[in-house]
């Protein structure tokens, strides 16, 4: 319905709802939001001098008294503000003015006399002292409003007035300013105060931030004299982290050579936002896990970040491991020479390597194809024009096989972890060329994803001293994807070609990967890249072969009288040789044939066989002497005896059997005998032991013997010798079979009878255990060392032609039987005889030729300076062949740590020719040691941003680090040389754990602080006064010459040279020259640590100008978005004051954090307002007429 104009101007005809919708606001604002809303209004439209104004002054004035009645009422707030903000403009001259007139218009005049209804209590005088109150009295004037008296209202107007001149027109009536005149400002007191409203959706510039912004105000203000801080609004959108110049950043920086040149740092960015500290938590491990994935041949185990909510701390686990292998480098040998011209002037040449480099990624093939320069392998050769190698699904791949080492691959035995095939492609399906194979291979191997690097290679044999020259051979090098195969510690691969029998079965068609016929040509179907293999036969260990024309024999022959039997001797033997045995093969078949023996010992009973092989052992000792070790330990058990019973009580009285002749079946037997209350041992012996026949061992010469009865009477049996109970009848038997020996041994040591009473049929069960056991060992034997050639063993001298005595040197004692009781090492369970020194073919070592090296070829581990080679050095000495291996093994597994343990260098035997093997394994593991948790650097987190013109770097104390409480370092170093209380490192796994120092905290900010720059100098330069570092920076005095300070070379130090002065002939003293020795090397330590990034960057305070005010944040229970308004009585008190009027036209407005950087909104528009207050001039003439600028 429409509102006639009366009821417009009604309030009660208003609901609350429409009466918030007038005053422009929403919802259910609080009683300090409508009141100045609705004093803002009354003030507003109370200054326009027209019914308009005055109505609406009015409505609003009663929407006041509608909400705010009961408190008028109580202290009368309300008026006084009306009352102080009207002012009296307009001249009444009839008495007929309602007092609610007088009150609302403000002002009225009568008879000539201004009169203020806001101030009825203050008194206003004019120079001339007449009174006007007789001209206004309560008769005179229309009493009532809407019905009402008001006469003591009136009464007060009347009474507050105060003479003036009866003759003067028009005087204004005026008030005392609360605005006090003193030595910054002595104007005019006459001020007036506009409201100034900055809100930044207004401003030109929408790609600068929002809180740094310049502007035009829209009516310049002349006559400045101070400004004030009324109001401020202010978003809830900063983040608590930012991506300000990098706050949002963790990185892990490799710190160890090979991963220290940033390109394997790993940068953890998580989003900006505001955070709670388990949200922050789970969000950094969610932001680490993307970054781990850019790093994919890197294992990060359980790597994360955990949040304790009872403490507040947080604590970093980094579990790191990076794994390379010794595909990742090459063997190099610097000091290298011809096997074939100077095989003892360096390790390589004498094992037989002809060339400086090898790669332990690579295989080759026979050396037997045709020169690539030859017609064969030209265009028009049988390479390009024979299609005689058959291709189908069988054999149109090859596997790569990667297992767990870091032995050798044995298709039985090892730990399979994946395997990749290596295809063909379809274009060479059926029967191709070798050009088309190779050249299709190279594609595959170039395009394949799990492989990189890999290639093959057809290499030409030109050297002539080799004896394969004008051949060429093919190379295969095959490196693995470190970013698709997951390499790891000791994970090592072989090369597997197809077995291609069903193909060459076929005479037409010719195999493609393996036998000399084949398109490759390569040797086996099994390839361990990782051993490397001389192309000579390294230097013999003598000048010549240990040769003989019959097998030798060391033959061990058993002397004790109970066992001499043929079936317990042994015949190690050594089978001839065309090519002849080096020392070190000839040691190696003895020990292959020992192996032998004794397998043929082993049974059900005896799985490990009659030799210890851990001591059993023949080898060539330092000292150049063969050693034969023996550790014998022959059985027999009760399987090769049988027990006789019939004349022991165990038979008689016990009624076991009379005997028990097959004791390989079982050897537990049961009975059972009446209970008595005591016994007595009959017969003649408890049992007799007798070998088997049924057996057929070699105890069958042993003879007989009896157990016999125990004392008549012992410990068990009374006076008369009875046993009492039949549990001391079994303990003295039981005994009797343990203390008994025969020949020494405790034969019977284990054989018992166990009896209990059967309360069933009430007798004594009987369990009857028959163990016996007797063992030879090397006291019962001699050995022999036969060689069926020789002409005679009486002595040395005659037995020349023995190849035991001639050539591998054996006293001649060990020809005949020689008594290993006389050869028994003290302290231990094994024999030992040894031949005399042998004299060997020996390389003297020394500091020019006693290394090599392991070297990088593959980033992640080429470093710097070479940091990450890996040296081989031996001692200096002379080493015959078997030693220079055995001193290389054992440089080359120094400790378990070392990089190089597991590898193995060794000889081996193709075709009956020896070669050098050298089996290499490299793990080059970095861990979370070798990393720098870094939370602040001076250089990673610059960044550029948003609404600057220039990068900038954040500060310490803005980074995500200080925000989770590691505070006590920047950067933390992981190593476990840099360990600390903060920092842990498990000695084992290597898992490296940080633990915060401090609480996290996600209240960023405390306080903004905002800036405007008005363009005027005449008022101070605002700067906010906070705490700043101490300055330990000392000048230097006066009297310094900087010409005279030098180094010294020795400890570094800055020392001052106090040569006479020429001129003055002065010279300093003593403490002036320490005082400018320590002021010099104090600030040379501290330019050090700060290139060194020693020192924290922590932001040293919001150091900026033209601080117009300070916002203390109160964001608890702010929701993200909301706004934060403040308009309070302390925000109000900050105020600038000018020296003198200025003029202000443009302004310049930024929002500093308590960081001293530009606060971020993230698009947010905010707002504020100043209180502006401005001189008041009167024009001379009418002094009703007002000009204010």
């Amino acid at each position: 319905m429409v509102k006639t104009e009366d009821e417009m101007y009604d309030v009660s005809k208003y609901t609350e709802t429409e009466l918030f919708g007038i005053l422009d606001l929403t919802g259910n604002p609080t009683d300090r939001e409508l009141e100045a809303k609705i004093l803002f209004l009354i003030k507003k439209y109370g200054t326009i001098q027209n019914d308009s104004g005055r109505k609406l002054s009015r409505f609003f004035r009663d929407i006041f008294d509608h909400f705010f009645e009961s408190e008028e009422e109580e202290d009368g707030e309300g008026d006084e503000y009306y009352n102080d903000s009207i002012q009296i403009t307009e001249t009444y001259t009839n008495l007929n003015t309602s007092v609610a007139d007088l009150i609302v218009q403000g002002s009225a005049s009568v008879g000539n006399t201004n009169a203020d209804a806001g101030t009825a209590g203050t008194a206003y005088t004019s120079s001339n002292g007449n009174v006007i109150s007789g001209a206004l009295t309560t008769a005179n004037l229309n009493q009532t409003v809407d019905g009402n008296i008001v006469a003591s209202q009136l009464s007060n107007i009347v009474n507050s007035l105060e003479k003036i001149p009866q003759n003067q027109n028009n005087i204004g009536l005026t008030r005392a300013l609360d605005y006090s005149k003193d030595t910054l400002n002595p104007l005019l007191k006459q001020t007036v105060k506009r409201i100034i409203s900055v809100d930044s959706q207004y401003r030109e510039d929408h790609s600068t931030l929002s809180t740094d912004f310049t502007f035009n105000l829209s009516d310049p203000l002349k006559d400045v004299v101070s400004l004030k801080l009324y109001s401020i609004q202010i978003p809830y959108t900063w983040w608590t982290i930012n991506a300000n110049y990098g706050s949002n950043l963790i990185y892990l920086k490799g710190n160890s050579p090979g991963i220290d040149t940033g390109d394997y740092d790993i940068s953890i960015n998580i989003t900006p936002g505001n955070y709670s500290p388990n949200d922050l938590v789970t969000t950094i491990n969610n932001s680490l896990s993307l970054a781990l994935l850019s790093q994919p041949d890197t294992s990060f185990g359980t790597t994360q970040i955990n949040y304790n909510s009872n403490t507040s701390l947080c604590t970093f686990n980094l579990d790191i491991k990076k794994a390379y292998n010794e595909s990742n480098y090459y063997l190099y040998f610097p000091n290298w020479t011809r096997p074939s011209e100077q095989t003892h002037n360096s390790i390589p040449s004498f094992l037989g390597f002809n060339s400086p480099v090898y790669y332990p990624f690579n295989i080759e093939s026979a050396h037997i194809l045709d020169l690539t320069t030859s017609n064969s392998a030209s265009p028009t050769g049988s390479d390009y024009t024979n299609a005689t190698y058959y291709i189908d699904n069988t054999n149109n791949y090859f596997t790569v096989l990667t297992y767990d080492g870091p032995t050798d691959y044995v298709s039985s035995t090892s730990t399979i972890d994946t395997s990749y095939q290596i295809f063909l492609s379809n274009d060479v399906v059926g029967i191709a060329t070798r050009n088309q194979i190779v050249t299709d291979l190279s594609n595959q191997l170039a395009t394949n994803n799990y492989l990189q690097g890999s290639s093959i290679v057809r290499t030409d044999i030109l050297d002539p001293t080799l004896s394969d020259v004008s051949h060429s051979y093919y190379s295969l090098n095959v490196k693995l994807n470190r970013n698709t195969t997951n390499p790891r510690y000791n994970v090592k691969y072989v090369i597997i070609f197809p077995d291609e029998t069903s193909i060459t079965q076929n005479t037409s068609h010719k195999a493609v990967w393996t036998g000399t016929r084949s398109c490759f040509c390569f040797s086996n179907l099994i390839n361990q890249p990782n051993n490397v293999v001389s192309e000579f036969s390294p230097v013999s260990d003598l000048s010549k072969n240990i040769t003989f024309p019959q097998p030798l024999s060391i033959y061990l022959h058993c002397t004790n009288p109970d066992f001499i039997n043929p079936i317990n001797d042994y015949n190690i033997s050594i089978p001839t040789n065309v090519q002849g045995y080096t020392y070190s093969s000839f040691i190696s078949q003895i020990n292959n044939s020992l192996v032998q023996v004794n397998n043929n010992t082993k049974t059900a009973r005896n799985i490990t066989g009659d030799f210890n092989l851990s001591t059993s052992i023949a080898y060539i000792d330092a000292s150049s002497q063969i050693n034969l070790q023996f550790d014998i330990n022959k059985t027999f058990n009760q399987d090769m005896y049988m027990v006789d019973l019939s004349q022991s009580f165990l038979h008689l009285t016990m009624n076991l059997g009379q005997s028990y002749q097959d004791l390989s079946s079982t050897n537990v037997f049961q009975s059972s005998f009446n209970v008595s209350s005591s016994y007595k041992l009959t017969g003649t012996s408890l049992l007799c032991v007798t070998p088997s026949y049924m057996a057929n061992g070699g105890n069958i010469q042993e003879a007989p013997y009896s157990v016999p009865l125990p004392n008549t009477v012992n410990s068990y049996t009374d006076s008369y010798g009875y046993y009492p109970s039949y549990q001391n009848l079994q303990n003295a038997i039981n005994q009797q079979f343990s203390v008994f020996t025969y020949n020494g041994e405790k034969t019977l040591q284990g054989t018992n009878v166990a009896l209990t009473y059967n309360t069933t049929n009430q007798k004594l069960d009987c369990t009857f255990t028959v163990v016996i056991q007797r063992v030879l060992t090397d006291k019962d034997y001699t050995i022999e060392l036969i060689d069926p050639s020789a002409t005679s063993t009486d002595d040395l001298v005659n037995s020349i032609s023995s190849v035991w005595s001639n050539q591998l040197l054996f006293d001649a004692s060990y020809l005949n039987t020689y008594p290993l009781t006389n050869a028994l090492v003290g302290g231990t369970s094994y024999s030992r005889v040894t031949s005399s020194s042998i004299t060997f073919n020996s390389i003297n070592i020394t500091n020019t030729n006693n290394y090599f090296y392991f070297k990088p070829i593959d980033n992640g581990v080429i470093a710097a300076n070479n940091a990450n080679d890996i040296l081989i050095r031996i001692p200096n000495g002379q080493y015959k062949r078997s030693n220079i291996i055995s001193a290389i093994n054992s440089a080359l597994n120094s400790s378990p740590s070392a990089l190089t343990y597991g590898s193995q260098l060794g000889v081996i035997v193709v075709n009956n020719f020896e070669y050098t093997n050298f089996h290499i394994v490299i793990n080059k593991i970095y861990t979370a040691t070798d990393y720098n948790l870094v939370f602040y650097d001076p250089y990673s987190f610059v960044k550029c941003f948003s609404g600057i013109s220039s990068i900038r770097n954040t500060t310490w104390d803005s980074t995500l680090g200080w925000t989770l409480g590691f505070r006590v370092s920047t950067v933390y170093n992981l190593s476990s040389t840099g360990a600390t209380n903060n920092v842990t490192v498990d000695p084992v796994t290597k898992i490296v754990t940080v633990y915060g120092d401090t609480t996290v905290s996600t209240n960023l900010y405390n306080y903004f602080l905002i800036c405007i720059d008005d363009y005027n100098l005449n008022h101070l330069n605002d700067g906010l006064v906070t705490v700043t570092m101490t300055d330990s920076d000392i000048p230097l005095p006066s009297y310094a010459n900087r010409a005279n300070y030098t180094c010294d070379p020795v400890t570094g130090a800055v020392v001052y040279n106090n040569a006479i002065n020429n001129t003055t002939y002065n010279s300093l003293t003593q403490q002036q020259i320490y005082s400018l020795t320590q002021i010099a090397n104090n600030q040379r330590n501290g330019t050090s640590a700060i290139k060194n990034n020693l020192t924290k960057s922590i932001s040293s305070g919001p150091f900026v100008k033209d601080v117009f005010g300070i916002i203390p944040m109160k964001t608890t229970g702010l929701a993200n978005g909301s706004v934060y308004v403040d308009f309070s009585g302390t925000l109000q008190n900050q105020e600038r004051t000018y020296f003198g009027p200025v003029n202000i036209q443009r302004m310049s407005v930024k929002l500093v954090t308590d960081r001293g950087d530009v606060l971020d909104l993230n698009g947010s528009n905010w707002s504020f307002s100043l209180l502006c207050e401005q001189l008041y001039q009167q024009k001379p003439g009418n002094p009703n007429e007002k000009k204010s600028s």
